[in-house]
Parts: structure tokens; C-alpha cells; sequence
């Protein structure tokens, strides 16, 4: 039997010219009620990422740590999924926000923030590129911004909520320096403590290098860094 598309929930009930803050609103609560909506929204997605190798056999509900880049993507490195209610209403949303969306991990909060605040998405990790949905978060515009001091100043302990992922990052053009910089660091620190046979003084570092550089170099891939200068 065919279903009408009254029935299948098809752009249905949607009038012409809806402002911004209208059709945002529509895609962000109605999509679970409009399964037409919903389902041109997980195909664009899935699409995208299915077009990264390393994300195709893990974008369902697999968990991972690193990052899924999107190498095609250029300039701001902003993916797009454009959502459409038919009567020429459309709205084009952020990848990241459209994957949390199709997962149901927005929250209400976050939903009125996207709609009256303006807010958008962040990359924890601080790779605009990056599809992993674990390293998003929507927040207001003005942390989006302040992260990038985490990055840049990466040895000040970070107060976000979420945490930055520092480590991550590969996309400015300051990462290749900003990565030397890391190395030369905790292997500088590391060294010292050998070299004064104290091991309690990499413990008892003052705040700049110490719980912050400890915790970092422990839970990155530079901990073999660390292991070298240790068994020097």
C-alpha cells in the first residue's frame, strides 16, 4: 500500500519564507516527528562519512579517541548539511551539529542556544576538519574562541568544561612549531630531573610545568618521549 507523504511526515504543514530562527527551530525539534526530515539529514551525514576511510566502519555507535579528518575539506574546514523543509525553507547546519542531532545528543539547552544564541560548534580536539562525534560540543561563540589560548598556551592548565584536547591538534599552521615545542619541553623537564637525580622534584614542579605537563605528557603519544629520557 502507498503511504501518502502527509502520512510519512514529508514537508508537511510548512509555510513559505519561515525566518532563520524558524526553520532552525523546525529541524531541531521536529526531526524525530518528520521521518522525511530525519532521513535526508542521516543520509547527508553518513554520506560525508562515508567519504573519509578512516571513519567508514566506525560512524555508528562506536566510540573512539582519535580524530576522523576530513581531508576535502578547505578554507575554515566548515562541513555542511543543508536540511530541507520544502516551500523553499532550508537551513544549512554545521556537520558536527547535524551528526549530534541524528544521534539525539543535543540537549534542550543547546537546542535554544543554536536558535536565539547563536551558538555553535566546537572542536575539542581543535581540528576543524575533524567528524568525530566525541570530540564536539556546542557552546556559545565566545568559548568556541577562548579554546584556541589552550592550544596556543598549552601549558597553562586548561578550566573549559568540556577539556580541550590538547594534543590533537593538526590543522593551524603554528602545529608543526607548536609540536616541537611540546617535545622540547618535556624532554628539557624530564632531563633536568635526571640529571639532578631527584625524581620528587618532576612531582613537585611548580604550577606551570608541573600537574598540567605531568598529566598531558601521560595521556599522549609523547609518553615515549618521556620513557626515552628516563632510561637514558
Amino acid at each position: 500500500m502507498r503511504i501518502s507523504r502527509k502520512a510519512r511526515g514529508y514537508r508537511q504543514h510548512v509555510p513559505k519564507n519561515l525566518s532563520l530562527r524558524s526553520r532552525k527551530a523546525l529541524v531541531l525539534y521536529d526531526a524525530f516527528r518528520r521521518p522525511g526530515l530525519l532521513t535526508r539529514i542521516r543520509r547527508s551525514v553518513n554520506k560525508l562519512l562515508e567519504s573519509v576511510p578512516s571513519a567508514s566502519t566506525r560512524y555508528g555507535n562506536t566510540s573512539t579517541d582519535g580524530c576522523i579528518i576530513n581531508s576535502k575539506a578547505r578554507g575554515s574546514g566548515r562541513i555542511a548539511v543543508y536540511a530541507s523543509m520544502g516551500n523553499g525553507n532550508s537551513w544549512g547546519m554545521n556537520f558536527g551539529i547535524a551528526r549530534l542531532l541524528e544521534l539525539g545528543k543535543l540537549s534542550n539547552e543547546e537546542k535554544r542556544g543554536i536558535i536565539d544564541e547563536g551558538w555553535e560548534l566546537s572542536h575539542l580536539c581543535g581540528n576543524w576538519r575533524c567528524m568525530n562525534q566525541d570530540h564536539f560540543a556546542v557552546e556559545p561563540k565566545t568559548i568556541n574562541l577562548q579554546r584556541m589560548s589552550c592550544f596556543k598556551r598549552w601549558y597553562d592548565a586548561c578550566l573549559h568544561s568540556p577539556p580541550c584536547m590538547i594534543g590533537y591538534q593538526t590543522d593551524h599552521e603554528y602545529s608543526l612549531e607548536l609540536e616541537q615545542q611540546l617535545l622540547n619541553e618535556i624532554y628539557y623537564q624530564v632531563t633536568q630531573v635526571i640529571d639532578s637525580e631527584c625524581m620528587d622534584e618532576f612531582l613537585l614542579m611548580d604550577e606551570k610545568y608541573g600537574r598540567g605537563l605531568i598529566e598531558w605528557s601521560m595521556a599522549t603519544q609523547w609518553t615515549g618521549m618521556i620513557k626515552l629520557a628516563m632510561h637514558r
